[in-house]
């Protein structure tokens, strides 16, 4: 009677550890997918098309895997990528170039037209579609080894001479005249005083310096 207790006790313990060991092989197989999953996402990885292709916007009584919308809203095919003919060719985007620090996660890709991604190529013209500062500015802080912290919102207002600069990244800084601050699109719109030129800026301190005495008067 023991052995044959011995002997079922035996089996018991087999069979839970096979149970044990099936489990530890679907937990890897999970595991694995989960980042072959996530590589797939990033530029020029297996499947990276279809990813971004599901960031185009859907097109109202049309399959969504063969048309949608790109970027800039102008229709695409889904099999006419990298077509050099058809109207509806669209590429993989970079919404910050690689150039600017962009990266090739799925974050900073999109589907453009053809077109559209020449014609921009590693530019960045600010009304590139799907371009924002905020994100771009983050973007050159983290190249830098700098990590984001909240926006921080520069003393500044319209009239002001101050000491400004393009990027983060850039040591020197020049006068500009501040003609207006627009908090709900996040820019501010500049005069630099030597080059008489107008141009758009992220609304963040670390962009204007009031130290030292660099204001003038207004």
């Amino acid at each position: 009677m023991i052995d044959f207790l011995n002997i079922i006790i035996i089996q018991i313990i087999i069979e839970m550890t096979k149970a044990n060991v099936n489990a530890n092989k679907n937990t890897k197989t999970i595991l694995r997918k989960t980042i072959n999953d996530k590589n797939t996402t990033n530029y020029g990885r297996r499947d990276c098309a279809d990813s971004v292709w599901l960031k185009g916007t859907p097109i109202e009584g049309l399959n969504p895997d063969i048309w949608r919308l790109d970027a800039s809203g102008k229709k695409i095919k889904r099999d006419k990528q990298k077509s050099k003919k058809s109207k509806y060719a669209w590429n993989i985007d970079h919404i910050i170039p690689k150039t600017q620090v962009g990266s090739d996660e799925l974050c900073n890709l999109q589907p453009l037209n053809r077109l559209d991604n020449i014609r921009f190529s590693d530019k960045l013209p600010t009304n590139k579609p799907g371009y924002n500062r905020r994100t771009h500015h983050n973007a050159l802080l983290i190249s830098r080894g700098i990590k984001p912290g909240k926006p921080c919102i520069p003393k500044i207002n319209k009239g002001d001479i101050v000491y400004a600069r393009q990027t983060p990244l850039v040591k020197t800084w020049a006068f500009v005249k501040i003609l207006d601050i627009d908090k709900e699109k996040d820019i501010v719109r500049v005069n630099w005083v030597d080059s008489n030129y107008e141009q758009e800026l992220l609304y963040d301190a670390t962009l204007f310096s009031l130290e030292n005495n660099r204001l003038r008067s207004r």
